[in-house]
């Protein structure tokens, strides 16, 4: 089955030996990234846009094994260097002086300040604020439960975070481990100034209310800001779905190699490959399954099997279906035609299709290689356990788990759903269908229909509810296993996102983000391991192992798995054409 739904018939694309275009760097990407502000960036291929565009007060190193380094901070802190309190909740931030935006004017601690509370507070539903609205102010949202703005978020956050000289103070509410790992991603510095004239929020808590909120397509920063990174967005073209970035002269690391960097959205494999092979694109995204199909390309550069720190394909379950004029949950009850809202939330339904999953065949005729996934946490984050318990393919256990299912209920009713994988994503139609034909086997009342939408659409109708399945990569970019946690167990992001609600992972994630010993921080993200396994609010199938391919004549190329978007997406400065 899977050989068959990997077949792909190609033809061999022509050779082009002579570096073309050698100032511009041509990437074509399979996603499109949809948005360049720092508030609303949130899937990996907009934060990898943005980490070429903006910057952060720390960063992370590039190389196979990422550490923390300084960025628009000239050191990192910590307690041993006096710049964490012995309390763990102040931070103390040296900020480098003469670094210059991309319209010419020098960065302020002024700047640093504006940008770090407008991430904080313009904070949209679903969006990336609450990254650092955790650990700044111990929220997560800035409205309250009838999503009204909190009449004191401004005047907290604006004394959390505070300017003394040359440097930037920033109060946690309470003790929190992965914050540094997490504003090494967030938080990006931009000029006040400029993005005040662009008719944004200009950082007063009285005009707070008007911005708060705002819809991802409504922000004037969607296609451009004013940062300090080595590149700045020239034009955005939404119609040929081309980014077109050039250099930033006045980089205060200097300037970079190419010129110019053109990043385009091209769905189609094939596409890709035969603008590589004429030269026309400089790197492609490529799945590692289709990686074969590229070794042998004369003036290509594979780079295989980069140890990403994430999950090479991930089922997530949505226990609170909106089925009202849903056509993916048939009559929106366990009448043979349909299925109820809390579909999912029977554990033992969730279990069946972790059943289901050919891991192993997965790994061996998908990836070509590698490792399953064993649980949440991937290898390289603090916590992994190679030792954990996993599910296995095995479709006489799903069938056990599917007449317990319901009461009975569901055996004998039969049911009808609809769900959706990414098209062009090989991966995602290979883990469809073994679902879909799983469960089908086992019942012909069962009925599953899989359909391929464009991602973007497939992330919609999950954010609406309206999806009951969802098929995803998961890439991780900081440090820390808590963004993990907190987004796949959480009753303050699952619990609103999927409907997964458990007292004891709360308790649990609690306790670990807020303790100071790595070993006792280890402990507890095992403990949460094994509430994983017996709760199985998602599946992880396979660790995650990424492809660079790029022409031969790409230099300077350093794999960061922390990058988000990576391999294809890197940090464009230091590459060069030759």
């Amino acid at each position: 089955m899977i050989k068959t739904a990997l077949a792909l018939l190609l033809a061999a694309a022509p050779a082009f030996s002579a570096v073309k275009n050698p100032d511009t760097l041509v990437v074509l990407n399979a996603v499109e990234p949809n948005s360049v502000d720092p508030a609303n960036a949130y899937n990996l291929q907009s934060r990898g846009l943005l980490a070429n565009v903006c910057e952060y007060l720390v960063t992370t190193v590039e190389g196979a094994a990422p550490a923390l380094a300084p960025g628009l901070a000239t050191s990192v802190p910590s307690r041993e260097n006096g710049q964490i309190s012995a309390d763990g909740r102040s931070y103390r931030f040296h900020l480098r002086r003469g670094v210059r935006f991309h319209d010419g004017s020098l960065m302020s601690p002024e700047d640093v300040k504006y940008s770090l509370l407008r991430f904080l507070l313009l904070d949209r539903d679903n969006g990336p604020s609450q990254e650092l609205l955790q650990p700044i102010l111990g929220l997560n949202s800035t409205r309250d439960a009838a999503g009204v703005l909190r009449p004191d978020v401004f005047r907290r956050a604006d004394q959390a975070i505070r300017v003394e000289g040359n440097d930037l103070v920033v109060t946690l509410e309470r003790p929190y481990a992965p914050f540094l790992a997490l504003l090494a991603r967030f938080g990006a510095v931009l000029a006040k100034k400029g993005t005040v004239a662009q008719n944004d929020w200009d950082g007063r808590g009285e005009t707070l209310a008007r911005y708060n909120n705002r819809k991802r397509e409504d922000s004037p920063l969607r296609f451009g800001v004013d940062c300090t990174g080595p590149f700045r967005v020239e034009r955005w073209d939404a119609t040929d779905r081309a980014i077109h970035l050039v250099r930033h002269d006045g980089y205060w690391r200097g300037p970079a190699r190419l010129k110019r960097v053109v990043i385009k959205t091209v769905e189609d494999f094939n596409v890709r490959r035969l603008s590589l092979g004429a030269g026309d694109a400089d790197v492609i995204y490529a799945e590692s399954a289709q990686r074969t199909l590229l070794k042998d390309m004369e003036g290509v550069q594979v780079l295989d099997n980069l140890p990403l720190i994430g999950f090479e394909e991930v089922v997530a379950f949505n226990l609170a279906i909106s089925t009202a004029g849903n056509p993916f949950s048939g009559s929106g009850r366990l009448d043979g035609e349909g299925i109820p809202p809390d579909f999912f939330k029977d554990p033992d339904v969730r279990k069946a299709v972790a059943s289901l999953i050919d891991y192993d065949g997965f790994v061996r005729d998908v990836m070509g290689g590698g490792r399953r996934a064993r649980g949440p946490v991937p290898r390289g984050l603090p916590g992994f356990d190679p030792e954990q318990a996993g599910y296995s393919y095995d479709p006489a256990r799903a069938g056990e788990h599917l007449k317990k299912a319901w009461g009975g209920r569901l055996w004998e009713k039969g049911f009808r759903f609809t769900f959706h994988y990414s098209s062009g994503k090989a991966k995602d139609q290979v883990v469809a269908l073994m679902i879909q034909r799983g469960l089908e086997r086992l019942n012909p009342k069962f009925h599953v229909d899989i359909r391929a939408v464009q991602i973007g659409t497939s992330i919609e109708f999950y954010a609406t509810k309206k999806a009951t399945l969802l098929l995803d990569v998961a890439q991780f970019t900081t440090l820390d296993p808590h963004p993990l946690f907190h987004g796949m167990m959480h009753s303050s992001y699952a619990g609103k996102v999927t409907g997964y609600v458990s007292p004891e992972a709360d308790r649990l994630i609690e306790a670990a983000v807020a303790a100071g010993d790595p070993k006792e921080r280890e402990r507890l993200y095992r403990r949460l391991q094994r509430l994983w396994y017996e709760d199985i609010p998602q599946i992880p199938v396979a660790e995650a192992a990424g492809v660079r391919v790029q022409r031969s004549w790409v230099k300077g190329y350093v794999f960061n798995p922390t990058l988000p978007g990576a391999p294809s997406m890197s940090l464009f400065r230091d590459l060069r054409k030759e």
